[in-house]
């Protein structure tokens, strides 16, 4: 069985994200995506659910348990809702599935799917390396983003994957107890590890995720939802050696295009199918987008 840790990015060449019109022509006039405060997500039990999964495996995880590292890592564990809720994580989402009638009723008002590269994405920049833990594995950095990873809803999977952070942890940022950069790796590894986790009811959704933990210099915005304001950051693709090959919190540089390859329409009876895949296909020639695969939901309408 191949390592959930190792295989965390997902093996799927595209992934696709639902949005209505309007969340459509705001992709692509800003050329960015919104992530979303995991604080705030639609699902307010989200936090509890990935921390209490985390929390409960501790309890099972086979280790030598007289270790300091291991006092270090229970500690954190223990208070990680708390961390969880006091860090500025921010998840853009998107679905294996790129034409799903739950999806398209729930996320998108019957608006339209984007298809995304999932080879595109590559870390954040980061903050500047320490040299001291420069033989430290499997430190993370605050502002990173891992690229897109599965949402696992499988209990003995999502235990899999937390045992292998724990052991990850002991081997390599907890063997460096003084240092305050390291026990933050530590901290955000869990952080992370817990947007990755989710109620197996929610299977349908196949859902992956890019998750970004916010860096100062960049501004947290808001917009309305039922529930009331929500905080996200615009995410889009950072231009590196002159190449647009990553995902980046956007700052003040102007982003690149989007790794956008193909574009849904969410379910229409005939006339209208072909209506809006005619139309969409001008659009995202008129943004630049001109080898994006436009088609139709195959989902039969009904009004």
């Amino acid at each position: 069985m191949p390592s959930h840790r190792i295989a965390q990015m997902t093996r799927r060449s595209l992934v696709y994200h639902y949005t209505s019109a309007a969340g459509l022509l705001g992709i692509l006039d800003s050329r960015s995506f919104w992530a979303s405060s995991f604080r705030a997500l639609n699902d307010t039990s989200e936090i509890e659910y990935g921390v209490t999964r985390i929390q409960r495996a501790l309890t099972v995880f086979t280790s030598v348990k007289d270790c300091d590292a291991f006092g270090l890592l229970h500690d954190l564990v223990k208070a990680l809702e708390n961390d969880v809720l006091a860090r500025e994580l921010f998840v853009l989402s998107a679905s294996h599935n790129g034409d799903s009638l739950g999806l398209w009723r729930n996320y998108s008002d019957g608006g339209y799917a984007v298809g995304l590269a999932t080879a595109f994405l590559g870390q954040v920049p980061t903050t500047p390396l320490d040299r001291s833990l420069a033989g430290v594995p499997n430190i993370r950095w605050s502002g990173m983003a891992q690229g897109w990873q599965d949402v696992l809803y499988d209990e003995t999977q999502q235990n899999a994957l937390v045992h292998e952070t724990f052991s990850e942890l002991l081997s390599g940022a907890l063997r460096a107890p003084s240092n305050s950069i390291a026990i933050n790796s530590a901290r955000l590894s869990l952080a992370m590890l817990a947007c990755r986790l989710k109620h197996p009811a929610f299977t349908d959704e196949a859902e992956v995720r890019v998750t970004f933990d916010r860096l100062p210099t960049v501004s947290t915005q808001y917009r309305s939802a039922p529930a009331g304001l929500v905080p996200y950051i615009s995410v889009g693709a950072a231009a590196v050696a002159g190449e647009n090959t990553r995902w980046s919190a956007l700052a003040t540089s102007p982003p690149g295009p989007l790794p956008i390859r193909s574009l849904s329409c969410g379910p229409d009876d005939p006339i209208g199918r072909a209506r809006r895949v005619r139309i969409a296909t001008q659009a995202l020639r008129d943004f630049g987008y001109h080898n994006a695969t436009v088609v139709g939901s195959e989902i039969p309408f009904r009004d």
